[in-house]
């Protein structure tokens, strides 16, 4: 599912940045997006839904570089989050019918 979000990082974290991208993959604890800018495992930064304006403080978690395009980087939300995405995730309990 593509959300679009801006990830950022403030100055007294590190070098600052501000990135415009969309989810590749998402659920309450995190994402899959696409970034252009450089980041590092465990680093922290700030995850914006830009339709809602909500924001959330995250770290870095994976970082997968393509070829051509920009890195694949996983982030974690300090603290579940399910409503940041305003969507409804099934419960944990539940099974696909067979």
């Amino acid at each position: 599912m593509s959300v679009p979000v801006v990830a950022y990082r403030l100055p007294k974290v590190g070098k600052p940045f501000y990135e415009g991208s969309h989810t590749l993959a998402l659920n309450a604890h995190g994402a899959l997006i696409s970034l252009a800018t450089v980041v590092a495992e465990n680093q922290k930064l700030f995850l914006k839904h830009a339709l809602s304006g909500e924001e959330q403080e995250c770290r870095v978690v994976s970082i997968q570089k393509k070829p051509n395009g920009p890195t694949e980087v996983g982030i974690e939300f300090r603290r579940p989050s399910p409503g940041f995405w305003r969507i409804a995730f099934p419960p944990g309990d539940w099974k696909r019918p067979q």
